[in-house]
């Protein structure tokens, strides 16, 4: 009977494994050239579009040697890591800035709110300098956010608010790159 046949898992989607594909060679012949480590940054952002993918390769790797770079990534994974610990608990929706009451949580949305824009702008010019000049000016904003604001605040409200705009932190970055995968010291 048909229906005594075990039938073996489902294979992904063709689009899926075309694209999985397509993300291997891209690593393999940027791995050649460029930092592996930033490279993987670079595709776990997104390639849908090369061209652009090879731009925001080209200016993370040129920011990637900095000294200034390693605190920015670790300030960036901070931010990646409560929101993955937290976010799955915070509620759909925007940030409410009613709910800011701390000045530093009010100084970094708007800080972030400015930063949006002008990347949303470099990015439509294909300026990924640009872009990352933007993104890493909000270093300062956000170390003085964590060194003074309790993210996980007893009121659950403003703690999910606050959690809330760490992912927009987090999706601002996520344009360009994903900053967790950068590794050590060079970072």
């Amino acid at each position: 009977k048909i229906s005594d046949v075990k039938r073996k898992p489902a294979d992904p989607p063709v689009r899926e494994q075309v694209l999985e594909f397509f993300r291997g060679r891209l690593k393999a012949l940027w791995g050649d050239d460029h930092r592996a480590d930033v490279v993987e940054a670079v595709l776990s952002a997104g390639f849908d579009d090369l061209v652009a993918a090879r731009k925001r390769l080209r200016a993370l790797e040129a920011l990637v040697p900095r000294p200034d770079f390693l605190p920015l990534a670790v300030a960036f994974k901070r931010v990646v890591n409560i929101v993955e610990k937290q976010g799955q608990d915070v509620a759909g929706g925007g940030v409410d800035p009613a709910q800011l009451v701390e000045p530093a949580e009010r100084a970094l949305h708007l800080a972030a709110k400015a930063a949006s824009s002008a990347v949303a702008a470099a990015i439509l010019r294909d300026d990924y300098p640009e872009a990352l000049k933007e993104i890493t000016a909000l270093k300062a904003p956000v170390d003085a956010f964590f060194e003074t604001v309790r993210v996980m605040a007893e009121d659950r409200a403003l703690r999910e608010n606050r959690v809330r705009l760490l992912k927009d932190i987090g999706a601002l970055f996520g344009q360009v790159a994903d900053f967790s995968k950068i590794q050590g010291e060079a970072a």
